[in-house]
C-alpha cells in the first residue's frame, strides 16, 4: 500500500536505526517511510526539499485513508 501510494518502483533496506526491529520483534508489521534524505538527517544543518516536506503529509493521509 506505502509503495503505491508513494508511486515507488521498488522497496529496499537501509544502513540506519529506527524502532522498527523492536516492533517487528513484538508482531508489528513495520515500514519506515517519510521524507528526506537520511545522508542529511539528525544534522545540525538538517534540510529536505520543500516538495517532499508538502507532500508527505498529503501521502500519509492518503495511507491512513486506504487502511481505514
Amino acid at each position: 500500500a506505502v509503495m503505491k501510494i508513494a508511486e515507488a518502483d521498488e522497496a529496499g533496506g537501509v544502513g540506519y536505526a529506527s524502532d522498527a526491529g523492536r516492533l517487528e520483534a513484538l508482531g508489528c508489521t513495520c515500514v519506515v517511510f517519510g521524507p528526506g534524505d537520511i545522508s542529511v538527517a539528525h544534522k545540525p544543518n538538517e534540510w529536505m526539499p520543500i516538495d517532499e516536506f508538502v507532500r508527505a503529509p498529503k501521502l500519509m493521509h492518503a495511507l491512513i485513508d486506504h487502511m481505514s
